[in-house]
């Protein structure tokens, strides 16, 4: 398979990143006591234990210039060459990582009905964006309006993190019409939807002609910090050199890893341009991952992880692996 960009090895990248996990923490902290229970109880509970973890754009770009044109037959699904070997981001590897729920199905029909939250925005309406949401969120009187101020935190926890995008794009107000059941609101598909935008970077046709053969320059949508975790878990020795997995046990996975220091480029580019490095084909999940909220819903079972060895070539087959995970910490 030939790479589905031709982005010289010389090429940096220029790289903004639209997610901001620092909304997360902003919203929990302006919570009530008894809406933070509700919040870590909620589909994005697992975001609020996420360790310190710092998105590594360079990661991000050596990726990108490793990714595989799409085939007919799988064009939901991401695939990455490493030396000889590929690797698979997909659906189930996204959830795996995030914990966001993902179905077989993912035609959802949002519900119509009256919101309160709306009748905040009554002079933006067909025009909100997202920074209006914190400005409303930080007006919002902490016990007064204890239950508006969590609707409108999961919207922007949603707008900022899950569906994060450029700064000028509307929300869609569908959103403000769910949140008002929460229990349709946290059975949402989110996986589903949040893949999407953050693969969709992956999946274009072209970056067209790069004029600067030095550098280019793209924006990170969806939920980018998936991508790097996937990246450790699929990669291990990647993993073990510029990450820190900081527990056993825990679920999902994106909430075992930590990475708070700055990356050398020139250690990254010589890992990554190593012809023999252990990869994982795809990722499995264990038995508890199987029952999680996140993975229920859909028709994924528990399988022995492949792995390729850096001292086999693809062609000689692939080395099978269980993965056991502990109980503790399942979502």
């Amino acid at each position: 398979m030939e790479y589905a960009f031709d982005i010289p090895s010389t090429c940096s990248g220029v790289v903004t990143n639209r997610c901001d996990l620092k909304v997360v923490n902003h919203v929990f902290e302006g919570l009530d006591d008894e809406h933070q229970d509700l919040f870590l109880k909620s589909c994005f509970r697992q975001l609020v234990h996420i360790p310190e973890l710092k998105l590594s754009s360079q990661i991000i770009h050596h990726l990108l210039m490793r990714t595989l044109k799409s085939s007919d037959n799988e064009k939901d699904v991401v695939w990455f060459k490493f030396g000889e070997n590929q690797a698979r981001l997909g659906l189930q590897e996204f959830s795996l990582v995030t914990g966001l729920k993902i179905v077989d199905d993912p035609e959802y029909e949002v519900p119509k009905r009256s919101s309160s939250l709306l009748h905040l925005f009554k002079k933006k309406r067909g025009k909100i964006m997202r920074k209006d949401l914190l400005e409303k969120f930080d007006k919002l009187k902490k016990k007064e309006d204890a239950n508006l101020k969590y609707k409108l935190g999961l919207i922007a926890v949603l707008e900022h993190v899950i569906l994060s995008a450029e700064c000028q794009t509307l929300v869609d107000e569908k959103w403000f019409h769910l949140v008002e059941d929460l229990e349709h609101f946290n059975s949402y598909p989110w996986g589903n939807l949040s893949y999407g935008y953050t693969v969709k970077l992956f999946k274009q046709n072209t970056f067209g002609k790069i004029k600067n053969p030095k550098s280019i320059q793209y924006s990170l949508h969806g939920f980018p910090l998936a991508i790097m975790v996937w990246a450790f878990e699929a990669l291990p020795e990647l993993g073990r050199q510029f990450g820190e997995h900081c527990s056993t046990g825990k679920l999902p996975r994106i909430m075992c890893w930590k990475m708070d220091k700055q990356l050398q480029s020139e250690k990254l580019t010589t890992f990554f341009n190593t012809s023999e490095v252990q990869v994982r084909r795809t990722l499995q999940p264990s038995s508890d991952e199987v029952e999680t909220s996140y993975l229920k819903d859909s028709s994924i079972t528990s399988e022995e992880q492949e792995i390729v060895p850096d001292d086999e070539e693809e062609e000689e087959g692939e080395k099978n692996v269980a993965e056991d995970e502990d109980e503790d910490g399942k979502l």
